[in-house]
């Protein structure tokens, strides 16, 4: 917490002065209960909150994986990429591609390929 040996002795010296050496034993096992009982509680929230996973969570979590298992889609391609030799370019996503360029043998010159 940031709190060191001394502000722990001066917090002490206060205590004694204000509660007196009577009551300073008993409010000290007080405040040692309820900072374990603080303690608890919260490793308890902690356990129940990650191991026990809502159940509309735990199905929204097993649905996005089956669509990603079911979809196997490629990586979508980089927007500057030139294609490899005796490739089409990509497409945009969502348009069909007229027509695919057939690979140019070696003796033909190759057409110009325009970027989109």
């Amino acid at each position: 917490m940031g709190i060191g040996w001394m502000e722990v002795l001066v917090i002490l010296v206060v205590a004694l002065l204000v509660l007196g050496p009577d009551k300073l034993p008993d409010v000290a096992r007080n405040v040692g209960k309820s900072v374990r009982e603080v303690q608890q509680a919260l490793r308890e929230t902690t356990r129940v909150l990650t191991e026990e996973e809502p159940e509309d969570a735990r199905k929204t979590r097993e649905t996005i994986a089956a669509q990603r298992q079911s979809a196997q889609l490629p990586a979508a391609p980089v927007a500057n990429a030139r294609p490899a030799e005796g490739q089409a370019p990509p497409a945009a996503p969502g348009t069909a591609q007229a027509q695919q360029p057939q690979p140019v043998s070696q003796g033909e010159p190759r057409p110009q390929q325009t970027p989109r």
